[in-house]
């Protein structure tokens, strides 16, 4: 009866000791999961920031916990516009500014979650009239009227970041020390005065913004055998032409003038004298200019009708 009443009361004990450590496991566990429950973490997310143009890639987001920084990562995304491949600058919760607060590799401490957008410089933009090559006499080639100053004049260059870009000669780059700006790359002012009849040059207008983004443009400057040519307004073209895509983007009746015109077929006949010129200038200005397929002409055929022959 005593080794069953020593038995009973070992068994009391191990049980209460059993208990002791269960009770403490559980303290243990709850004390954990509050010190879980307690940590808070923000998300640190990337935009790729696109008012225009092309993004390709992604940029994965990072979780923060409260109190620690970290690293800023490089820019996976990629950025192009129809002038080129864009800059990145990087990255700033304001996605308006030109001056990014945080560079790849800066560390950063998050006290909520935050969005970072990725800060572009985009290649600059030439702004001309639609078709840009120049048109000067001979006299006026042999003269030296075709400057750099000259050619530069018609040109202008906008920069979403930097604005207007300023035009400059090889005097003023070498003046400066820098070729910021639009310039003309490999301008000989005699290659202009060397012309003994009509012929042609090509010219590459260069222009470079700030960072460094540069975007090119090539002209055609044409000399004329006459004195005076009035071709502001006139698109030079070959046969080539009759392969490319803005041809085939022309309404059907003005190819057919086109081709008949390279075949020596005389459609109509139209003479305009300088007075006629001028007053389709002023009906241009008063009801707009547009492009074959946009509408018709029948009202400006109509009021210059006495000059179809």
């Amino acid at each position: 009866m005593q080794k069953v009443i020593k038995n009973i009361r070992f068994l009391n004990i191990v049980i209460m000791a059993v208990a002791v450590v269960v009770v403490f496991t559980s303290l243990a566990m709850i004390n954990a999961k509050a010190a879980v429950d307690t940590t808070t973490y923000y998300l640190l997310s990337f935009d790729a920031n696109n008012d225009f143009g092309t993004i390709s890639g992604n940029q994965d987001n990072i979780q923060v916990q409260s109190g620690n920084s970290t690293k800023l990562p490089n820019c996976s995304y990629t950025k192009e516009t129809i002038n080129g491949p864009s800059v990145f600058l990087g990255w700033d919760t304001d996605k308006s500014t030109k001056e990014p607060a945080y560079k790849a590799g800066d560390n950063l401490t998050l006290t909520k979650n935050t969005v970072l957008y990725a800060i572009w410089d985009d290649v600059p933009a030439f702004k001309y009239v639609e078709y840009p090559d120049r048109y000067f006499s001979l006299e006026e080639a042999l003269s030296g009227k075709i400057t750099q100053e000259e050619l530069l004049s018609t040109v202008i260059v906008y920069d979403n970041e930097d604005h207007l870009l300023i035009n400059k000669t090889s005097a003023e780059v070498s003046a400066t020390g820098s070729d910021e700006g639009v310039t003309i790359v490999g301008y000989d002012s005699n290659e202009f005065k060397s012309f003994t009849k009509s012929g042609a040059v090509s010219v590459k207008y260069q222009a470079k913004d700030s960072i460094g983004n540069i975007n090119y443009l090539d002209i055609m400057v044409y000399i004329g055998d006459q004195n005076k040519k009035e071709q502001a307004d006139t698109k030079v073209i070959n046969k080539e032409y009759l392969n490319s895509e803005e041809y085939n983007e022309i309404d059907n009746s003005v190819k057919e003038q086109i081709s008949a015109a390279f075949d020596n077929t005389v459609i109509e006949t139209w003479e305009f004298s300088k007075e006629d010129i001028k007053n389709a200038k002023n009906w241009v200005e008063n009801n707009g200019f547009a492009k074959t397929g946009e509408k018709d002409y029948s009202d400006f055929l109509n009021d210059f009708s006495e000059c179809k022959k």
